[in-house]
């Protein structure tokens, strides 16, 4: 079945890919014709937040195309094998539920239509040191989540199809990357949109053959791994902390509330969006562990989900997965493109011409693809991101509350997240009794709901002493609406500043 799965795979693949690549392009060309016959040029404001722009569905699919990237293949199944049936239940439930964070929040941040971006906001509401610190945990964690995405669909096709990793990864990055320079978050929203619709469509296949062919010995007892275990009650404290704080810090969920028409359909997509992601992502964890139920032999754990497929001759099937990756893939990379570049753009390139954006989409996938290919553990990979962003999200979010406003400032986001960090750090230290190995499990090895919690109750603390501390000794931070106020006023004496040379050059 090897060879003729690789041809099958690659013939139908490639195309795909391919198709999604130049619709993305009619999408784009479409757009800028509209906006030419409107006598609207493309702007780096619309290339990066398309403000107000994209009605419910389209936000519905692209919540969820942002979140199920290829890795959904991989890391619930994976994590079903060691966390057992509660972990794979609160995998799936954090999954999903952690992406209305952006419902919630977005109205508030929307609401000040001069921001591109998150960074762009806290700019705005806290400085410019602010700024700079956001955006580095914004690029951290999205970079991670992009190598991620390219070494999930690279396993696939090296360890399951039998073809090379490097041509795949470089043909989604580079596809992705052209059509997400031309066409910026609005095409790529609105290829979500169609990548979705394939994803639901091809889970309903696989779920039906699932049905039809697949039969389960429940007299088999469940092995301590699968049953409910040590792991899978740390992630239920766990889970829901660490992919809080990955969806805070990715720029890809924030640019929905922006593009949003409306404040109830940001509300409703997020919603409507969370409860097709627990679906899919418990569905897919759920074939690995029925899999390692039934006996199957599991050598790799990154590729449980396929351990299904040992005794099975349809070929047609592992083509319809690899070809449901793939549609997975293509979509979360675009998101996670423009995420990473909005960040940049809107903290220093806000002034220069939009090519220069257009540029950067490209440019940033060659070290994301060159690091993709040393192959790291996928949920690894996360872990480390998760924690860093557990420990900085409450205190983001924190500052969003306008009656702390005049107490909360750079210092409270940035040491309540040095101190939590810290201290997470050196509770596994203390832990392990050795400094590497401490440092190892809590940043590498181990979703461990003691640490997530000394990261999320640290910072939390920390941040509302510090606050307390301002109140007490009258260390006032400036509220928004006085430093949106002294903002414009810079921006109108920049502007006559910019006029008067004109005039003079004239």
């Amino acid at each position: 079945m090897g060879d003729t799965l690789l041809i099958s795979v690659y013939s139908t693949s490639i195309p795909i890919i391919i198709l999604f690549g130049l619709t993305a392009l009619y999408f784009g060309f479409q757009e800028n014709k509209l906006r030419s016959d409107a006598n609207k040029s493309k702007t780096l404001d619309h290339f990066l937040a398309a403000h107000r722009t994209q009605p419910l569905s389209r936000i519905i699919y692209s919540f969820m195309s942002t979140s199920l990237g290829a890795w959904v293949v991989f890391t619930p199944a994976s994590y079903s094998l060691t966390a057992g049936y509660l972990g794979l239940i609160s995998y799936s439930i954090s999954s999903g539920i952690t992406i209305i964070i952006p419902g919630i929040f977005g109205p508030y941040i929307r609401s000040y239509s001069d921001s591109l971006s998150l960074n762009d906001f806290i700019n705005n509401r806290f400085g410019k040191v602010a700024q700079y610190y956001v955006t580095l945990l914004c690029l951290f964690n999205m970079i991670i989540g992009l190598i991620a995405e390219f070494t999930a669909i690279g396993d696939l096709y090296e360890k399951i199809v039998g073809g090379n990793r490097i041509m795949i990864v470089v043909l989604i990055a580079v596809i992705t990357s052209i059509y997400t320079a031309y066409g910026g978050l609005s095409v790529s929203i609105k290829t979500d949109q169609l990548q979705g619709i394939f994803v639901i469509l091809l889970n309903i296949i696989f779920a039906i053959y699932m049905m039809t062919t697949f039969r389960l010995d429940t007299s088999i007892p469940l092995s301590d791994n699968l049953g409910a275990n040590v792991i899978g009650y740390n992630s239920l404290v766990a889970m829901p902390l660490a992919l809080s704080g990955s969806v805070v810090f990715s720029e890809s969920f924030w640019q929905k509330a922006w593009a949003a028409n409306n404040d109830s359909d940001l509300k409703k997509g997020s919603i409507y969006a969370s409860i097709l992601i627990i679906v899919i992502v418990f569905l897919f964890g759920f074939y690995g562990f029925i899999a390692a139920w039934a006996g199957y032999t599991v050598d790799d754990t990154n590729l449980a989900l396929f351990a299904i497929f040992q005794n099975n001759k349809d070929s047609w099937i592992l083509i319809i997965i690899c070809n449901m990756a793939v549609i997975m893939n293509e979509s979360a990379v675009d998101s996670y493109q423009m995420g990473i570049v909005s960040s940049i753009s809107s903290c220093f390139f806000k002034s220069k011409p939009l090519w220069v954006t257009q540029l950067l989409v490209v440019l940033i996938n060659v070290p994301i693809v060159f690091l993709s290919l040393e192959n790291y553990g996928i949920i690894n990979l996360f872990l480390s991101a998760n924690l860093i962003t557990c420990a900085a999200s409450i205190p983001l979010l924190l500052g969003l509350n306008k009656k702390l406003e005049r107490y909360y400032g750079t210092v409270n986001l940035i040491v309540s997240t040095i101190l939590s960090i810290f201290f997470a750090a050196l509770w596994g230290v203390l832990e392990t009794g050795d400094f590497t190995a401490g440092i190892n499990m809590v940043f590498y090895d181990c979703y461990c709901w003691k640490s997530f919690l000394i990261c999320s109750l640290g910072s939390l603390l920390i941040a509302l002493l510090i606050a307390l501390i301002r109140y007490k000794f009258g260390f006032y931070h400036e509220d928004l609406e006085e430093r949106l106020i002294k903002i414009e006023s810079i921006n109108r004496e920049e502007k006559k500043k910019s006029g008067v040379q004109k005039s003079n050059k004239n």
